[in-house]
Formats: structure tokens, sequence, C-alpha cells
């Protein structure tokens, strides 16, 4: 395995594990009343290795980008060569932030649910937004695309991260005592996912338009290609939580068990989409655009 592909695999792996860290934290916390925090405490349990592995991932990004960066897996090994690469670059000292980051995560989601989840994951996520891409303009600029980049991630997040404990909260849907607030739950994670939908694709759009000064209309380069083949993914990811909202919702009235199955079956294609728009994005950021 090369190195580049070291640190896609490694870009992949921390940009999964947070937006589930921070989605379904906001889930929880945000959408969820209080009388389901005891059922999602399972959910909970499961996804309890992922700072972990998040922390894993981050530190083992600067030691797979000195590799890539060389040429030679040696490099990733060369203590002198990795102290200047974290100590003498922009990329370095992004490094560094984004491992005291996942570090903060790791000890904040030792704790039961709180916000302080919610705000550790979610600047872990921004962290992101601190490099690549972002740094090709200057100035304040520079400084939009960052926060653009860090909206659209935060957004994402929300939208595919609390898509991981919707076949869950269906299943309450069939509770004797806990319907209602399961119900409730639904309700308000359509509305909340109606904003973050359209924030991801208008920060999207800004995002392509600010790296190629264009809409990626023709694919030029693999950057552009990749670009295209996730505009269509999120495409398709939106096209489907439309018709779950607007044609299989209504129907639970009508055809419960079926038209909840119908809803599972989206959901479940919805991330099953969504991790493939999260290896395109691992995969195009270490494309030039141009």
């Amino acid at each position: 395995m090369s190195a580049l592909v070291a640190v896609v695999a490694a870009r992949l792996t921390f940009d999964a594990v947070t937006i589930v860290l921070f989605g379904s934290s906001c889930f929880v916390a945000c959408i969820a009343s209080k009388s389901l925090w005891p059922f999602f405490a399972a959910s909970n349990s499961r996804i309890r290795c992922l700072p972990a592995i998040a922390c894993l991932a981050a530190i083992s990004w600067l030691p797979f980008d000195a590799g890539a960066i060389a040429g030679d897996w040696s490099a990733s090994v060369n203590l002198r060569f990795l102290q200047a690469l974290a100590l003498e670059t922009s990329g370095g000292h992004v490094w560094i932030i984004r491992c005291v980051m996942s570090f903060t995560t790791l000890v904040a989601f030792s704790f039961g649910f709180s916000r302080l989840r919610i705000l550790a994951a979610g600047l872990q996520l921004s962290s992101l937004s601190l490099s690549g891409h972002t740094l090709l303009q200057s100035g304040s600029l520079m400084i939009i695309h960052m926060f653009n980049d860090a909206l659209h991630a935060l957004a994402g997040s929300i939208w595919l991260g609390s898509l991981i404990l919707l076949p869950s909260c269906l299943a309450l849907l069939d509770h004797p005592k806990l319907y209602r607030d399961a119900g409730i739950a639904l309700q308000r994670f359509s509305r909340v996912g109606h904003v973050a939908v359209a924030i991801v694709i208008l920060t999207g759009i800004i995002n392509s338009v600010m790296i190629l000064d264009r809409w990626p209309s023709r694919p030029i380069s693999p950057y552009v290609a990749l670009l295209a083949l996730k505009i269509v993914l999120v495409a398709v990811m939106a096209g489907l939580a439309l018709i779950n909202r607007y044609l299989f919702v209504p129907r639970i009235r009508f055809d419960r068990t079926k038209a909840i199955d119908r809803i599972r079956i989206g959901t479940w294609s919805e991330v099953m989409l969504g991790a493939g728009v999260l290896t395109l994005v691992a995969t195009f950021g270490v494309f030039d655009p141009h």
C-alpha cells in the first residue's frame, strides 16, 4: 500500500468516525427527549471505541503524510523529518491541533450524554477546514473559505451522523410507552434535516466555486471528476430523504409496518451513499483541483 493511499485511509477514518460522534451526539442531546436517553445508551456503548479510533487516525496522519511527501515509507519513521514537519510547517501545526482536539473528544466521551460531547466533536470535525484546499486562498478569503468548509462539514455530520440512530428510533414507534416521544424525535429530525441538507448544498456550491473559480461542469481533472460524482451522490441522498419524508412518513397512518420498513431501507441507503461521499472526499482531497 502506498503512503498516499494510507493518507486517504487515515482521513476517511477520521472523517467517518468524527461525523458519527458529532451527529449522533446532536441527535441524542438536542433532538431526542430525555426519556429516550436510556434507550440510546445501548447504542452509545457500541460507539464507545470510536473516539480512540479517531485519535489513532489523527496521530497516524502525519507519518503517512511524511511517507507520501518523501515517496518513501522510511520517512514515516524518520524522527527528524517528522519533527520538522510537525513544528516547521503549517500542515504540522494543524496536525498538532487536530491531535489535541481528538484527545479532548476522547476525554469528553468518557462522560455521559452532555453538550460537552457536541462541542468537542464539533471542534474536532471543524479542524478539517484548517488544511487542504482552503489554503488556496489568503487573507479574508481564506477565513471565509475555512468557515464555509467547517459549516459544510458540521451540517453534513448532523444529517449523516444522525441517520445512524434513526433506525433505532423507528423501532421505538412500536414501544407502548416511548412511541410518542420517538415520533416527536423523528419530527424534530425532519425539521433539522431540512435545514442541514439546505446548508450542505449551499456551502458545497460555495466550496466548489471558491476552489475551482467555476462550477465543475466538465471533468477536466481527477479532482473535478470525483467532485462531480460526489455531487451526484449527495443529490441522490437528498432525493431519498425527500421520498422518506413526503411519501413514506404519511403512509405510517395507513400501513404502519410497511411504511416504517420502507423508511428504514431508505435510511440505510442514505448511510451507504454517505459512506461513498466520504470516500470520495478523502480521495479527491489529495488531488490538485486544477
